[in-house]
């Protein structure tokens, strides 16, 4: 998922380590000066901390109001992070509420901020809140990682859109630093939103280059994929992407943390950020699981940067979010198949979990309004966009491909969105959709208000995927875990919303049960739900299978054989959206 897109260059330069503490800074030309310079110990080459100046014109009333970040990530508190605060050129003194300064200064006046983001020898402000995706900022001895909504401040008069040259220090030789504010051009700045959605890490991170703009930072090992296996792989991810929309190379940086096996199993996840993708894994995950995941967030350069940008704010993104993130994983499919990533069965498997996730979701028929709130507080909320904007572009290509008899497809309509954006007429990506859809013959009105708006389930036809294979009907139980699986996610993993009847009650499960760990495979009913529970002070493991009384109804994609080479290239063909 994304949360801002830019593109805007900026200027880096780089400087000798530890250099920034004392170095005078001019007036600055832009807005804001950031600079952040790693600091690393010459004798033990031991990373110890990461300093942070912000050289900006005060507000012109003479008062600056600073925000240190406090929630992001499942994350809160993360103001803790940032000590040796000092502002020269004005004075500082405790705001309102955690994480705020107040600066008083001449009105207009040039100020500097420091602060440091230090290794935490001793203890970690948030220990006893880890977890794989670990979205707070990290440095330890041998490296550091630092998402820029979790340690950067905000001076409250600086909006996204003013202009910041960003100066990154160096790393000691043999020692690594990447990040997505490096994609740059000389003596150019960038704005606000672009810095804070951006990755720095550095130390014993591999770097590897694709050669055509791609680059990947690795730290720690995977089981089943070496580094020139992950080269790969980014390679033909981002060949793929940049083929399908017409454009050529551009800087795009992938960051992976491999962290060891949970005990609750394999787990993956990350961040999308402007021009790069920030990764936690564990090294057991499956590849292709991250391939998937780095195919989806690619695709989010052009969805919805490219082809028109959201139009509503102010809390109300999630209601457009059917195509930001459903188109994405519309396009995301076709180029799995399009790398090779996929063959026809590993499609039909991507689309009948989709289907059938959809179809158990308790917002299948739910009208768009309702639903959108829920994206924060309730994981079928989140997922639902995801799905549902998948399909309805799935019904819009079948939509278009009937109407021009096999010569119009959804990709030309998200291809002229791209070429209208680009050619000065950004407008909002949803009235653009609507523009292209229209043009070709097929009413977007009428299928947004009933599909989207009403939220009128989306019904294919057979043919849709021929000559691949037919959508037949299904019926099948619900995948019903029995429990609030989300209550997992808290930091106390205690038991909760258990139906009383249910499979996880039947198993034994009650509210309140302390989890030591888990295994659930999401939508698979052929998988037991295995959770180990405290006991007395002794482990227990709970297993069954997540099948209740419930049953739902979707359409599978069932492929035929396809004996030859030639039937298999023309469904590869198909599903690939050539």
């Amino acid at each position: 998922m994304k949360r801002f897109w830019g593109w805007a260059a900026m200027t880096v330069s780089l400087a000798a380590a530890g250099a920034v503490a004392t170095q005078a800074f001019a007036i600055p030309e832009p807005d804001l000066v950031f600079r952040a310079t790693p600091v690393v110990d010459p004798a033990t080459r031991e990373i110890d901390a990461i300093d942070i100046d912000m050289v900006f014109r005060g507000a012109a009333d003479g008062t600056t109001r600073v925000e240190f970040p406090d929630e992001w990530g499942g994350f809160s508190g993360l103001y803790r992070y940032a000590n040796h605060i000092r502002a020269d050129g004005a004075t500082m003194a405790a705001g309102t509420k955690p994480g705020e300064r107040l600066l008083t200064h001449e009105p207009g006046a040039t100020v500097r901020l420091s602060y440091r983001i230090a290794r935490r020898i001793i203890a970690d402000p948030l220990d006893g809140n880890e977890r794989v995706n670990n979205y707070k900022p990290i440095v330890t001895a041998d490296y550091f990682h630092l998402l820029g909504p979790t340690y950067i401040a905000r001076p409250s008069h600086l909006d996204d859109s003013r202009a910041v040259r960003v100066e990154l220090g160096a790393m000691p030789a043999g020692m690594s630093l990447a990040s997505d504010l490096q994609h740059v051009a000389a003596g150019a700045n960038t704005d606000f939103a672009t810095l804070v959605d951006s990755v720095i890490v550095g130390g014993d991170f591999r770097l590897l280059d694709t050669g055509d703009g791609a680059r990947i930072a690795i730290r720690g090992t995977f089981k089943s994929r070496t580094d020139a296996e992950w080269l790969s792989s980014l390679r033909r991810v981002a060949v793929t992407a940049r083929d399908y929309w017409g454009d050529g190379d551009f800087p795009y940086l992938v960051t992976i943390m491999a962290s060891p096996r949970q005990p609750h199993g394999r787990q993956n996840g990350g961040t999308g950020l402007g021009d790069a993708f920030a990764f936690f894994a564990t090294e057991d995950s499956d590849p292709l699981v991250i391939d998937d995941t780095m195919m989806h967030e690619m695709t989010h350069t052009w969805i919805t940067n490219r082809v028109g940008q959201l139009a509503l704010t102010g809390g109300r993104e999630a209601e457009q979010y059917w195509l930001s993130e459903g188109f994405t994983d519309f396009v995301k499919m076709r180029l799995m198949v399009r790398a090779g990533l996929w063959d026809a069965a590993a499609f039909a498997g991507a689309f009948n979990a989709l289907q059938s996730e959809l179809a158990a979701s308790p917002f299948v028929a739910a009208p768009n309004l309702e639903v959108a709130p829920k994206f924060w507080t309730d994981h079928s909320g989140q997922r639902l966009p995801y799905l549902r904007g998948a399909l309805f572009a799935m019904l819009a290509d079948q939509l278009l491909r009937r109407k021009s008899g096999g010569r119009a497809t959804m990709d030309d309509v998200l291809r002229g969105m791209k070429a209208r954006a680009a050619a000065g007429d950004p407008g909002d990506a949803i009235a653009l959709f609507r523009a292209g859809l229209t043009a070709k013959g097929v009413g977007a009105g009428p299928l947004i208000a009933r599909h989207i708006d009403q939220g009128v389930p989306i019904v294919l036809a057979p043919d849709s995927f021929a000559p691949c294979g037919t959508l037949e009907a299904r019926s099948t139980p619900a995948w019903t875990p029995g429990f609030a699986v989300s209550a997992l996610r808290g930091d106390m993993r205690v038991i909760g919303g258990v139906e009383e009847g249910g499979p996880a009650w039947k198993a034994g499960l009650r509210d309140g049960m302390k989890a030591l760990g888990w295994s659930i495979y999401a939508n698979d009913m052929t998988k037991e739900i295995e959770i180990t529970i405290d006991d007395g002070g002794k482990p227990r493991e709970v297993k069954y299978l997540p099948v209740g009384d419930r049953q739902v109804h979707y359409q599978e994609l069932v492929l035929r054989p396809l004996s030859s080479d030639a039937e298999r290239a023309l469904c590869l063909k198909r599903l690939g959206g050539v």
